[in-house]
This record gives structure tokens, sequence and C-alpha cells, in this order.
């Protein structure tokens, strides 16, 4: 045994090990903080309540999001409240609502006597998805609801006069939105007028989204730069080349596809990201094989 090993750890390792366990709990801590705090910014509310307590509120719970497609799939609640709800806890009335659904059912018929049950439906997404992980997407949910007129009150009516032939139904509206990798923000859309309410639905990347992709972005940049200063030490210092260069940087242009697509949610090739590191990354590493290649068939062996 040596004697290094004999007098065991120095005082300055056993320093220098404590100082850095002790930023690394430190970076732990503030890590874990932020992932707390990002969950709950995630999470999305919002809440319209009418003045009057006869109405009908809708819950919409934001289940899944797709940009590739442009979807955004919800799960709608309803319950009535008021005139609308009856002794036994049924539907009151016959009432017709719409939803501005991207595909399915925009118009359902709720009987009355029965249960409103739950609906699922799916809004359209808009945006650039190739933008990401920058990528912002929108939506908006429109619906209105509505009281069709007895047949026998349509006959007493005067068809002369210009009256509706439905009894609006005011709507309470809950948006809830909690998904993992997104932020999604609600708020009322102006631009949509009474009988009909609006939303306007922002989605974007989460913070911890953006951080990972930033981090694989630039650790593609730092493997591509290792293989350039082995490559300029290769073909302008004259060092030796040595057969598991080749292997490494052969591996190399292979695993960056699985690196880049390690990415939290990421689409296919063509996105913002590929443009800054991808693809540079993966020409850097062609061209440098290449080099090493044509350097050493070039090269005089050695006797």
């Amino acid at each position: 045994m040596s004697d290094e090993a004999k007098k065991g750890l120095r005082p300055k390792e056993i320093i220098w090990g404590a100082v850095s366990l002790a930023i690394f709990a430190v970076v732990f801590f503030l890590v874990f903080k932020m992932y707390k705090g990002e969950g709950e910014k995630r999470a999305a509310e919002y809440s319209e309540i009418p003045k009057t307590e006869d109405n009908i509120e809708l819950t919409i719970n934001v289940t899944g999001v797709d940009p590739v497609k442009g979807d955004i799939y919800t799960r709608v609640f309803f319950t009535p409240h008021g005139k609308f709800l009856n002794a036994k806890g049924f539907l009151s009335e016959n009432v017709n609502l719409f939803l501005n659904a991207s595909s399915g059912k925009q118009e359902y018929n709720f009987q009355k006597g029965k249960t409103m049950n739950p609906v699922e439906v799916t809004f359209g997404l808009f945006g650039q998805v190739t933008d990401y992980p920058l990528d912002m997407h929108e939506s908006q949910i429109i619906t209105d609801a509505e009281v069709p007129i007895k047949s026998s009150d349509k006959q007493s009516a005067d068809v002369h006069q210009e009256e509706d032939t439905e009894e609006k139904v005011p709507l309470a509206i809950n948006f809830n939105a909690f998904l993992h990798g997104y932020k999604i923000d609600a708020e009322k859309d102006t631009t949509i007028d009474y009988p009909f309410y609006g939303l306007y639905v922002d989605v974007s990347r989460a913070g911890s989204t953006k951080f990972f992709s930033y981090f694989i972005m630039t650790a593609m940049w730092l493997l591509s730069t290792i293989v350039v200063f082995m490559v300029l030490a290769v073909v302008v210092r004259g060092r030796k080349i040595e057969l598991g260069k080749f292997a490494f940087m052969s591996a190399m242009i292979f695993a960056l596809p699985a690196l880049r697509n390690m990415q939290p949610l990421v689409p296919t090739i063509g996105t913002f990201s590929d443009y800054v590191s991808f693809f540079w990354a993966e020409a850097l590493i062609a061209l440098s094989l290449f080099a090493v290649v044509f350097t050493w068939l070039r090269r005089a062996p050695q006797k």
C-alpha cells in the first residue's frame, strides 16, 4: 500500500468534498422548489358566474393537447341550478346546447327529467408547432344554451311578431387545465357577445420542457465541439490516429438522433431546435469523421 493511501484523505480534500455536497444540496433544493412552483403555474383555472341563480354550470376540464394535429381535448360536465333543476335532482326543461367542436357533434339535446351526462369535446388548436420549444398555440371555445318554446306556446304567439322562439339559458363557465409539459392560460373572449359565451385559451410549453430542451441542444453542441477539437488535434497538430476515434465519431452520428428525441413532447424532424443545434451537430460530426478518415488515408504509415 502506498504512503498516500495510508495517510487517507487530506484536509483540503475533505473541505472540497463538503463544499461540493453543500452546493449540490442547494441546487437540488432550488430545482425541487422550481418544480413545485411550476406545478402551480401550470394549473389554469377560470370561472365566470352569472348574476342569476337560474343557470347551467359548465365545467370544462382539459384532458389532452396535440399541437401536431391542432386539437385540444376536453371533458365537459353540466350542472343545472335554480329553475332548471327539479325536486328530484333532474333537468326540469329540455335544453339544447351548442359547443364549437372542431370534430364530432356540436349540438347536444338534453331531455327534461333526465341527467345531463358529461361529453367529450375536441376544440381546434392553432399555432406553429415547428417553433418547438418556443411554439405558442391558441384555441377558442364558444358555447350557447337555450330552452325551446313548447308547441302550444308557439301556436298562441303572433307569427308576424319578430321574437326569439327559444329561451336563452344563462351559463356559468368553469375552465380547468393541468397537463404535464404544457402551460395553459384561459380568459374571457371579449370578441364574443351574448347570448354566446366565449373563452380564449393560450397553450405553450412548460418551463421544465423548455429548460430540458435547451439542455439537450447545449449538449449536442458540446459533443460536436469535442469531436471538432479531436479532429483538429489529429489533422493540424499531427496527433496519432487511433481506431477508437473512428468508432467514437461513428457512434455519435447515430446517437444524436436518439439524444434529439429525448426532448419532451418533441415533434418530428424540422423544428426550431433542430435548426439551432441538431442539424449542425450532425453535420459537424459527419464532416469530422470524413476528415479523420481522409487524413488517415493520406498519412504515410509509421515505420
